[in-house]
C-alpha cells in the first residue's frame, strides 16, 4: 500500500472513532473495530496501541468542539429540542463527519441533515425546521461581505431604474412566527416574512413584513424597477399597496441602512 493509501486508511479509521454509535472500551474489542477497516498491519498495530481511552478522549475533545458550535449557533432550536437533541447529534454523527473543514459550517450541515426527518416526525415541534434556519440566517448573513455603492449609485429614487440595496441582508418566508420566539414559548403559526439585515453598528436586525411589501422586495432585489416591481406585487396580492404606503416602506429601508439609492441611468 503506498503512502497516500495508508494515510488516507489512517484519517478513515480514526473517523469511524467519531462516527461510531460507541467506542470500544477494550484492547480486543479495538483490535477487531479495526480490523474491519483494511488498514496496512503497522498502521493497525500503531492504533490499537494508542489504546481505548486516548481514543476516547479524541473522540470526546472532536465531537464536543462540534457539539459546542452548533449549540451556539442554535440556541434556541436546541433548547425545543430538549432531551432529544443528544439523540439528534448521535444520528447527524453516524452519518459522517462534516465536509467542512470551518465551525462555521457544522450548524448548517447539521440543520440540512436532520431537518427533513424532524418535519417527518409528529413528536417534534411543527415550527423546528423554521427556527434552526432562522437562527442559522443570522450567521450567514453576519458573514456576507459588502462592497460599497459605487459611483453610478444616486440617492434619490425613480420608478424605471433598479434599486440598490446593502448586500447583508437575506429576506425569507417561514410558516410559524419563528422572530418573535424566545426561549420555551411556541411561536404563533401562519405565514411571516423577514428581512434579517446587518445594521450601520454591523448588528443583525430582524424585519417582519406583510406578505405584499415582501413580494415588492422580493421583486426589488432581484432587479426589477420600482414600476415592474409594483406591477408583478399588485398581480399577485388581493389587495395591492397604495403609492404612498410602497414609499413610505422604501424610506423605512432606506433609512435602516438597507436601501441605498438607484442606479443612475444617463439619458438618451
Amino acid at each position: 500500500m503506498s503512502s497516500t493509501g495508508r494515510l488516507d486508511g489512517v484519517v478513515l479509521a480514526l473517523g469511524r472513532t467519531l462516527t461510531h454509535a460507541e467506542m470500544p472500551k477494550s484492547t480486543e474489542a479495538l483490535d477487531a473495530f479495526f480490523d474491519t477497516l483494511g488498514l496496512d498491519p503497522r498502521d493497525k498495530a500503531a492504533l490499537v496501541a494508542l489504546g481505548p481511552k486516548r481514543l476516547s478522549v479524541y473522540r470526546s475533545l472532536v465531537r464536543g468542539t462540534l457539539s459546542s458550535s452548533i449549540e451556539k449557533q442554535l440556541a434556541l432550536t436546541v433548547a425545543a429540542l430538549g432531551a432529544r437533541f443528544e439523540s439528534e447529534l448521535s444520528q447527524f454523527f453516524a452519518e459522517g463527519m462534516p465536509a467542512s473543514h470551518y465551525l462555521f459550517d457544522v450548524g448548517f450541515a447539521f440543520v440540512t441533515s436532520r431537518s427533513p426527518a424532524w418535519a417527518a416526525d409528529p413528536s417534534l415541534p411543527p415550527y423546528l425546521s423554521d427556527l434552526a434556519h432562522f437562527e442559522l440566517l443570522d450567521f450567514a448573513v453576519a458573514a456576507l461581505r459588502t462592497e460599497p455603492p459605487g459611483s453610478d449609485v444616486v440617492p434619490e429614487l425613480g420608478v424605471d431604474a433598479p434599486l440598490v440595496f446593502d448586500e447583508a441582508k437575506r429576506l425569507a418566508r417561514y410558516d410559524y412566527a419563528v422572530h418573535a420566539i424566545a426561549e420555551g414559548e411556541t411561536p404563533e403559526p401562519g405565514e411571516t416574512w423577514v428581512l434579517t439585515y446587518r445594521d450601520a453598528d454591523d448588528d443583525i436586525q430582524h424585519l417582519p413584513l406583510d406578505g405584499a411589501d415582501a413580494l415588492l422586495l422580493e421583486a426589488l432585489f432581484a432587479g426589477k424597477t420600482v414600476r415592474e416591481a409594483i406591477a408583478k406585487t399588485s398581480s399577485t396580492v388581493a389587495v395591492a399597496p397604495s403609492i404612498e404606503a410602497i414609499a413610505a416602506f422604501l424610506a423605512d429601508l432606506a433609512e435602516r441602512g438597507v436601501l441605498l439609492g438607484r442606479r443612475h441611468v444617463a439619458p438618451r
